[in-house]
Protein backbone atom coordinates (compact mmCIF):
# COMPACT_ATOMS: atom_id res chain seq x y z
CA UNK A 1 0.00 0.00 0.00
CA UNK A 2 1.66 3.59 -1.27
CA UNK A 3 1.70 6.17 1.48
CA UNK A 4 -0.44 9.58 0.71
CA UNK A 5 2.52 12.26 -0.84
CA UNK A 6 2.97 14.38 2.10
CA UNK A 7 2.36 16.82 -0.24
CA UNK A 8 -1.16 15.98 -0.97
CA UNK A 9 -1.74 16.05 2.74
CA UNK A 10 -0.20 19.87 3.56
CA UNK A 11 -2.50 20.50 0.47
CA UNK A 12 -5.76 19.30 1.62
CA UNK A 13 -4.78 21.11 5.36
CA UNK A 14 -4.40 24.06 3.60
CA UNK A 15 -7.87 23.90 1.34
CA UNK A 16 -9.35 23.44 5.22
CA UNK A 17 -7.98 26.26 6.69
CA UNK A 18 -8.82 28.52 3.98
CA UNK A 19 -12.43 26.85 3.73
CA UNK A 20 -12.56 28.11 7.30
CA UNK A 21 -11.61 31.61 6.45
CA UNK A 22 -13.65 32.10 4.33
CA UNK A 23 -16.57 31.39 6.14
CA UNK A 24 -15.81 33.52 8.99
CA UNK A 25 -15.02 36.81 6.06
CA UNK A 26 -18.15 35.63 5.04
CA UNK A 27 -20.40 35.76 8.13
CA UNK A 28 -18.78 39.13 8.82
CA UNK A 29 -19.69 40.75 6.01
CA UNK A 30 -23.24 39.11 6.17
CA UNK A 31 -23.16 40.74 9.85
CA UNK A 32 -21.91 44.17 8.41
CA UNK A 33 -24.53 44.08 6.01
CA UNK A 34 -27.30 44.01 8.09
CA UNK A 35 -28.01 47.55 8.69
CA UNK A 36 -31.19 47.46 11.22
CA UNK A 37 -29.14 44.83 13.45
CA UNK A 38 -26.29 47.29 13.46
CA UNK A 39 -28.46 50.16 14.59
CA UNK A 40 -29.88 48.68 17.26
CA UNK A 41 -26.52 47.26 18.62
CA UNK A 42 -25.23 50.50 18.09
CA UNK A 43 -28.03 52.10 19.96
CA UNK A 44 -28.22 49.95 22.86
CA UNK A 45 -24.14 50.45 23.34
CA UNK A 46 -24.43 54.72 22.76
CA UNK A 47 -27.57 55.39 23.96
CA UNK A 48 -27.11 59.00 25.20
CA UNK A 49 -25.26 60.06 21.77
CA UNK A 50 -27.90 58.94 19.71
CA UNK A 51 -30.13 60.72 22.00
CA UNK A 52 -28.22 63.92 22.00
CA UNK A 53 -27.80 63.60 17.95
CA UNK A 54 -30.94 63.40 17.45
CA UNK A 55 -31.58 66.24 20.18
CA UNK A 56 -29.16 68.58 18.35
CA UNK A 57 -31.08 67.82 14.99
CA UNK A 58 -34.36 68.65 16.48
CA UNK A 59 -33.08 71.65 17.19
CA UNK A 60 -31.24 72.94 14.12
CA UNK A 61 -34.40 71.45 12.35
CA UNK A 62 -36.30 73.70 14.03
CA UNK A 63 -34.39 76.62 14.02
CA UNK A 64 -34.46 76.59 10.11
CA UNK A 65 -36.50 79.73 8.71
CA UNK A 66 -39.65 77.98 7.12
CA UNK A 67 -40.33 79.12 3.85
CA UNK A 68 -43.62 81.17 2.94
CA UNK A 69 -46.52 79.94 1.73
CA UNK A 70 -48.88 81.13 -0.15
CA UNK A 71 -52.41 82.11 2.06
CA UNK A 72 -55.34 80.24 1.10
CA UNK A 73 -58.89 82.21 -0.33
CA UNK A 74 -60.39 81.58 2.47
CA UNK A 75 -58.09 83.94 5.19
CA UNK A 76 -57.45 86.61 2.13
CA UNK A 77 -61.39 87.20 1.80
CA UNK A 78 -62.67 89.57 5.06
CA UNK A 79 -65.43 87.46 7.53
CA UNK A 80 -68.40 87.67 7.95
CA UNK A 81 -69.13 88.93 11.77
CA UNK A 82 -72.69 87.92 12.60
CA UNK A 83 -71.32 84.31 12.21
CA UNK A 84 -68.63 84.27 14.89
CA UNK A 85 -70.91 84.24 18.04
CA UNK A 86 -73.19 81.98 16.48
CA UNK A 87 -70.23 79.47 16.38
CA UNK A 88 -69.62 80.19 19.89
CA UNK A 89 -73.32 79.49 20.41
CA UNK A 90 -74.24 76.05 18.67
CA UNK A 91 -70.36 74.98 20.45
CA UNK A 92 -71.14 75.61 23.87
CA UNK A 93 -74.92 73.91 22.95
CA UNK A 94 -73.56 71.12 21.81
CA UNK A 95 -70.93 70.80 24.98
CA UNK A 96 -73.70 70.81 27.70
CA UNK A 97 -75.64 68.70 25.92
CA UNK A 98 -73.72 65.76 25.03
CA UNK A 99 -74.28 63.54 28.50
CA UNK A 100 -77.82 64.16 27.74
CA UNK A 101 -77.18 62.96 24.17
CA UNK A 102 -75.12 60.62 24.95
CA UNK A 103 -77.70 58.94 27.48
CA UNK A 104 -80.17 59.01 24.88
CA UNK A 105 -78.55 56.89 21.95
CA UNK A 106 -77.61 54.55 24.50
CA UNK A 107 -80.65 54.15 25.85
CA UNK A 108 -81.93 53.71 21.81
CA UNK A 109 -79.29 51.24 21.17
CA UNK A 110 -79.73 49.36 23.98
CA UNK A 111 -83.53 49.05 23.71
CA UNK A 112 -83.00 48.13 19.88
CA UNK A 113 -80.27 45.03 21.22
CA UNK A 114 -82.80 43.72 23.55
CA UNK A 115 -85.84 43.98 21.20
CA UNK A 116 -83.48 41.96 18.55
CA UNK A 117 -82.14 39.36 20.81
CA UNK A 118 -84.97 38.57 22.99
CA UNK A 119 -86.67 37.71 19.89
CA UNK A 120 -84.07 35.22 18.77
CA UNK A 121 -83.29 33.22 21.63
CA UNK A 122 -87.15 33.02 22.34
CA UNK A 123 -88.83 32.08 19.54
CA UNK A 124 -87.14 28.15 18.85
CA UNK A 125 -87.73 26.79 15.42
CA UNK A 126 -91.33 24.89 15.50
CA UNK A 127 -92.91 26.95 17.52
CA UNK A 128 -95.70 29.76 16.97
CA UNK A 129 -94.28 31.85 19.30
CA UNK A 130 -91.95 32.89 22.29
CA UNK A 131 -93.03 30.84 25.30
CA UNK A 132 -92.05 30.02 28.72
CA UNK A 133 -90.32 27.50 30.06
CA UNK A 134 -92.36 25.95 33.26
CA UNK A 135 -90.20 26.40 36.58
CA UNK A 136 -88.77 23.92 37.94
CA UNK A 137 -89.06 24.98 41.69
CA UNK A 138 -92.05 23.87 43.91
CA UNK A 139 -93.81 26.13 45.32
CA UNK A 140 -92.94 26.99 49.18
Amino acid sequence: MAQPDPRKKELIRALEQDRRELQRHARGIRSGADFPTRVRRNFSAHPAGWLGASALAGIVLGLLKPRKRAKPASETSPRTPGFAPLGFLLRSALEMGKPFLLQWATEKIQGFANREFQGHHQHQPGQSGPTSAPSSRSPS
